[in-house]
């Protein structure tokens, strides 16, 4: 079970819960609605800061020195730890349940793109080392999970012990050339993908032959650098 950016939580999630089967299922699903915004990160602006723009520019600089992101992420660290069953995953790996539990986040200090994969002891297989993306074997934990979703600009940085050494690490959909590798590596024949890639919602339908105006071009070109990597992956292990 591989999984990358914010769906690594929903991995982590249903692995802690593996026991119970297709169960988990519904309990996502309903874990889901009940998050707010204020569960996931913190901007520390009173309410009356949008009356200026400067006074906004200003706070927002603010939190940038202090976090290095536009937002506070440590609520999301909170939900983590109530949400996810770690113990529930080492008990998954030790009865077969899942063979190997991975997330991807991409180091800032490298420029590579790392996958992190908890496994049984003795997986019979070493980590690997390609051009550009590295993998490592260690029990996969909140801050690993922190860093796979660290969305540029907005999150901060998450760092990570990696061959003795600290790096930073973010969003794991950055820089993610071969999506499909890890769990390929491990010997996977069939894979089961499942993506949130919606062309008319993001912006990458055909609606209107006209010029397209400044307010549609960010959500064409986020769904680019996150998202689409996956297709030409999947085409040159496929055939």
């Amino acid at each position: 079970m591989f999984s990358t950016s914010a769906s690594a939580l929903n991995a982590r999630y249903l692995a802690g819960c593996a026991h119970q089967g297709l169960q988990a299922l519904p309990q996502l699903a309903a874990l889901r609605p009940e998050q707010r915004c204020e569960h996931v990160y913190r901007l520390d602006a009173p309410g009356w800061v949008r009356a200026s723009r400067i006074v906004a520019g200003l706070t927002l600089a603010r939190q940038v020195r202090k976090h290095h992101a536009l937002l506070d992420t440590l609520p999301l660290a909170d939900t983590l730890q109530l949400a996810i069953n770690l113990p529930g995953i080492e008990r998954a790996l030790a009865q077969q349940k899942i063979d190997v539990l991975g997330s991807t986040a991409s180091s800032y200090t490298t420029g590579k793109h790392w996958a992190f994969c908890q496994t049984r002891a003795n997986p019979g297989l070493q980590p690997w080392r390609r051009p550009g993306r590295q993998a490592s074997f260690q029990p996969v934990t909140i801050e690993h999970l922190m860093a796979s979703s660290a969305i540029p600009f907005l999150f901060p940085a998450v760092p990570l012990l990696v061959n003795g050494h600290k790096k930073y690490f973010g969003d794991g959909s950055t820089s993610q050339l071969s999506p499909l590798s890890p769990a390929i590596h491990f010997g996977a024949r069939r894979l089961l993908v499942s993506g949130v890639v919606q062309p008319q919602r993001a912006g990458m339908g055909a609606r209107s032959h006209d010029e397209p105006t400044p307010a549609p071009l960010p959500a064409t070109s986020w769904p680019l650098c996150f998202t689409i990597p996956c297709k030409p992956t999947w085409n040159r292990h496929s055939g």
